[in-house]
């Protein structure tokens, strides 16, 4: 019966009653709150996984509107190649064209000029055969004389 008197027994005894209720009275509602806390965090973890695959999903749909992009970029500026290239193409055919044009036009002109001057030497060559003939029969010259206006005659057709 020591023990029934002595302080410390009852003290342990105190205690061991205390952590038995604690155990089948709190034991219950700590497992309850760590569980929810867990399922908290496990909550936490899947909500973070599935953000950092919507992510890479986004990352990956990102990286396959660049490409598409640059892909796209790289067409058109093959299409405006190409297009420059048919521009500069025609602006060349363009330019024979004129260029071959023009020289048709400078070659008319210059057959027209080369015609006004035959017509105009044909005129002055009559102009001066009439005048010839007027003279001659003016003068009523003899055979000598005729021969040497004939030969005048040339002489200025020459210079003309």
């Amino acid at each position: 019966m020591t023990y029934l008197s002595d302080a410390t027994f009852w003290v342990l005894l105190s205690f061991l009653i205390f952590v038995g209720v604690f155990i089948r009275v709190g034991w219950s509602q700590v497992i309850a709150m760590l569980d929810g806390r867990i399922g908290e965090i496990r909550s936490e973890i899947d909500t973070a996984e599935k953000l950092r695959r919507e992510a890479a999903d986004m990352l990956a749909q990102y990286q396959a509107r660049h490409r598409d992009a640059m892909k796209e970029a790289a067409e058109i500026a093959g299409r405006a190649k190409v297009q420059a290239e048919t521009i500069r193409a025609k602006a060349e055919a363009d330019l024979r064209e004129t260029m071959a044009r023009r020289e048709k036009q400078l070659a008319d002109r210059l057959t027209r000029i080369e015609q006004a001057a035959e017509a105009e030497l044909r005129q002055a060559t009559a102009a001066l055969a009439l005048k010839a003939s007027e003279t001659v029969i003016r003068k009523g010259l003899d055979a000598k004389g005729q021969a040497a206006l004939v030969d005048q005659s040339v002489a200025a057709l020459k210079a003309i």
